[in-house]
């Protein structure tokens, strides 16, 4: 489990350099508009890519080890929902550092009301709006993977089959596991923000209802079933 903690590591100050820089843009120095808009979602599509890079990299160095086949996927799915919760840890850990000015009750900071009202004056509301930024990041990605990467796969295995890299790298197969594993995933922010965006649970479900034919679409048309 050494990767997943170097990577719960690398998140954490990432997380909290890049919220500070928040910080910094709400200043009356305001820069322009679309810094504010990137630095307010950089965090949820770090954590997003983490999410989708990470896992590929378990599936290249596992094999590595000589480990069996079949304790070769049950650490690899190991590894991978300790990431998607890992990652998850991470925002909510970092957010109820910031917001309860690391559970210092004495700051300047937090004294008046009990938490960092200048950073978050309402902090239910930034739980919320941080679950619904890695629930569109989490939904953007998935819908590029599908259109940039399953779809033209399929395209190039099947007018260029003579093409040794093309043969190679090979057919996509439908994977089961890492499915279940994004569904969980977005069903735990959709769980974890409801409380503070009531509407999430709704926007979760036109989600996946769309993810749902997309996947089914793509699993038809452009993958194999693993045998």
């Amino acid at each position: 489990m050494e990767p997943l903690a170097g990577v719960e590591a690398m998140l954490q100050p990432f997380h909290s350099r890049l919220s500070h820089v928040r910080v910094l843009t709400d200043s009356p120095e305001k820069s322009q508009y679309f810094l504010q808009l990137l630095v307010a979602y950089l965090p949820s599509a770090v954590i997003t890519a983490a999410n989708l890079l990470v896992p590929m990299i378990f599936q290249f160095l596992v094999p590595l080890k000589k480990y069996p086949f079949s304790f070769q996927i049950k650490i690899t799915l190991l590894r991978n929902v300790g990431l998607h919760f890992a990652s998850l840890i991470v925002v909510l850990g970092t957010l109820w550092g910031q917001i309860t000015c690391n559970g210092d009750p004495q700051n300047s900071k937090c004294r008046y009301c009990g938490y960092n009202n200048h950073l978050h004056p309402c902090w239910e509301t930034s739980v919320g709006q941080e679950m619904y930024k890695l629930m569109i990041f989490d939904l953007v990605i998935t819908l590029l993977v599908i259109l940039l990467v399953e779809f033209p796969r399929k395209m190039l295995v099947t007018y260029w089959p003579s093409c040794l890299l093309i043969k190679w790298w090979g057919e996509q197969e439908f994977m089961v596991p890492d499915n279940i594993l994004d569904l969980v995933y977005g069903q735990n922010l959709c769980w974890t923000g409801a409380l503070f965006c009531p509407l999430l649970p709704v926007l979760n479900t036109i989600k996946y209802t769309a993810v749902f034919y997309l996947k089914k679409t793509t699993a038809f048309k452009s993958m194999w079933p693993i045998p």
